[in-house]
């Protein structure tokens, strides 16, 4: 995946119809749109989150209500408005977005300490897990998943550690 243009982002959410079925709703909601996009050119870069409403700055629902916040990147030959015009009915409220910055990572850290390179990672891991989804047509455990993460923290050097991630009532 490409190194976003972060003046060309688009922002749209989905809501999440069940937290406990949200592999499915990525098959369904997600996984085949993106695709489509891809397919025609017209996607250069995406990312998509799973967090409470009020992560998304006007979002119809509930604060406390589930999103899939999605955030792409237009191929260069079209404009912003075109591109809301292409995304699904239940892509809602497609606006540009401003994600200079990404909560939690010291800038500094980064190579030339550029925001896109790791907006970059971000889609990179979005994309990871829709490879994960197509390569699991029928089911994706739990325990096949952990077990794919279990390789990236082991490839980094941080396998066989407990990593603590906060959880949410809401996971």
């Amino acid at each position: 995946m490409k190194r976003p243009n972060l003046s060309r982002i688009i922002e749209a959410y989905i809501p999440v119809n069940d937290p406990t079925n949200y592999i499915a709703q990525l098959r369904s909601d997600v996984l085949p749109s993106i695709r489509e996009l891809q397919s025609f050119g017209h996607l250069r870069w995406f990312s998509f989150l799973f967090h409470p409403a009020k992560q998304f700055s006007s979002c119809d629902l509930k604060d406390d209500e589930l999103i899939i916040h999605i955030r792409f990147e237009p191929s260069p030959d079209l404009s912003q408005n075109k591109f809301n015009e292409l995304l699904p009915e239940h892509f809602c409220k497609p606006q540009p977005a401003n994600i200079e910055k990404i909560s939690g990572l010291e800038q500094v850290l980064l190579h030339e300490s550029n925001w896109a390179e790791a907006w970059r990672l971000v889609g990179e891991s979005a994309e990871w897990v829709l490879e994960l989804l197509e390569t699991h047509p029928d089911k994706l455990s739990p325990q096949q998943i952990i077990q794919f993460l279990h390789f990236i923290t082991n490839s980094i050097g941080i396998g066989n550690k407990c990593i603590y991630t906060p959880y949410h009532q809401y996971c």
